[in-house]
């Protein structure tokens, strides 16, 4: 009996191209036996695990967990199930949940004698947000919560939400919204001796105010973007004209460049020495410096405080703003390169959805677009209301025509919630979409969210 009817009555489906989903991967060497923890996460039998860090590579594959030894699993078990470039998504762990693994070893390719060697993709992106989780106390946020939105209704006291340290979560990121107006403050705490921002937390005061978070693994630093609607000015400080503030002289560049000092609130900074303070001038006080030529800031988390919490090296054009937090300390609130060009704006368009053999009852598409530079990022939506006879896979145009080849992401979000996957091709401006195992995606009800970018 052949291995591909043996695959058949396992279940599994031998595709070349893409795997069933793995639920872990390892992180280095492992026995591979018993129902051991690997990346985090404790195995149940017949959990799929991609084992890619083996001291002999050619041990490397996709295994099926047991509490004795463990086999190979049915469709990476023979030399036709894999092919140069086949790829494994991983649903779980610390370190490579959501992470899509690819195989990097040359054809012909014999299971057990040739080394097999994985590398990562892209890392695969859903929509804005994996998740919304509302919240009305405080909470402690657990890996499975990685991409969510977290909505925090503070009305009832303040709340805090902590945190997973980086060490444990590895890759993070995720959004705090605080949703209602009352004067409690959701505070975002860190964990272990992790920083945010440099500090130990942050505070959203205001309704609507939010927090993007985003950590590295390996790193202890949170990087938050905060936004707040700002308060409204009252009679005795409101404006009743327009505020024409005045430019200051030029400055040149120094090790301390004194901006407080300038005669105004916009200046341009001449030169190229490194600079490493600003000077020293109320908090509250704010300049907006453009730059003439090319230095280098010098991050600080006390003294000067960059976004990404990285050194800066200026372009002539660019333009920072910085807000001064007392006692010589500064934040560089804004950095705008002077060579982004204008600001894109998303802009929509109607996808052509088109099955590979048949045709639908009843389907439609919106979609959307925003190109920077050279890079086209897409959004789209399908919706088939009925199927009728469509098949293969599912063609959806794009707004522009490639240059390289690319992959797009997404999901199933209405009825079975799998997920799927758009092929990008040189030259031709369409996305071909199929289920993570390259079968057909579509049904009845069914509504495909996918996004993704490629070069034009």
């Amino acid at each position: 009996m052949s291995s591909i009817v043996i695959d058949d009555l396992e279940g599994v489906r031998s595709s070349r191209a893409f795997k069933t989903p793995c639920r872990v991967a390892t992180t280095g060497a492992i026995a591979l036996s018993g129902l051991q923890s690997v990346d985090g996460v404790t195995l149940a039998s017949d959990d799929r695990v991609l084992v890619k860090d083996q001291a002999t590579a050619a041990d490397n594959g996709v295994y099926k967990a047991a509490a004795g030894g463990w086999t190979r699993a049915e469709d990476f078990d023979a030399s036709r199930d894999i092919v140069s470039g086949t790829k494994i998504f991983v649903t779980s762990g610390a370190t490579n949940r959501r992470r899509e693994f690819y195989l990097q070893s040359a054809d012909p390719i014999t299971i057990g004698v040739s080394d097999l060697v994985f590398g990562q993709s892209e890392p695969v992106t859903g929509m804005l947000f994996d998740t919304v989780l509302s919240k009305s106390a405080s909470y402690s946020v657990v890996p499975d919560d990685e991409g969510a939105l977290i909505l925090v209704d503070a009305s009832g006291g303040a709340a805090t939400i902590t945190l997973p340290s980086i060490a444990s979560a590895g890759d993070f990121k995720l959004a705090v919204a605080k949703t209602d107006a009352s004067a409690n403050a959701v505070v975002v705490a860190r964990a272990a001796s992790d920083t945010i921002n440099g500090a130990t937390s942050i505070s959203l005061s205001v309704q609507h105010e939010t927090a993007t978070l985003a950590a590295r693994g390996g790193t202890t630093s949170w990087i938050a973007l905060q936004r707040a609607n700002l308060p409204r000015l009252d009679a005795t400080n409101a404006f009743a004209a327009a505020q024409n503030w005045a430019r200051g002289a030029d400055i040149a560049s120094a090790a301390t460049t004194d901006i407080g000092a300038a005669g105004g609130n916009y200046v341009t900074i001449t030169g190229t020495t490194t600079i490493t303070a600003l000077g020293t001038v109320q908090a509250g006080t704010w300049r907006l410096v453009r730059f003439a030529g090319a230095l280098t800031l010098t991050h600080n988390a006390t003294s000067l405080i960059l976004p990404t919490a990285a050194d800066i090296t200026t372009v002539a054009g660019d333009t920072a703003l910085f807000v001064s937090e007392g006692s010589g300390n500064w934040r560089c609130a804004m950095y705008m390169r002077g060579d982004a060009g204008f600001i894109p704006k998303w802009q929509s368009y109607t996808p052509v959805i088109t099955p590979q053999a048949g045709s639908f009852t009843s389907v439609s598409a919106t979609g959307r677009h925003l190109t920077l530079g050279n890079i086209v990022f897409v959004q789209m939506e399908i919706t088939i209301t009925t199927n009728g006879t469509a098949s293969g896979f599912i063609t959806a145009s794009l707004p522009s025509t490639p240059s390289q080849g690319a992959v797009f992401n997404g999901l199933e979000r209405a009825v079975a919630g799998w997920v799927v996957r758009g092929q990008i091709w040189v030259g031709t401006p369409i996305c071909t979409i199929t289920k993570y195992d390259t079968t057909y995606p579509g049904g009845n009800g069914y509504v495909l969210l996918l996004n993704g970018q490629y070069e034009i």
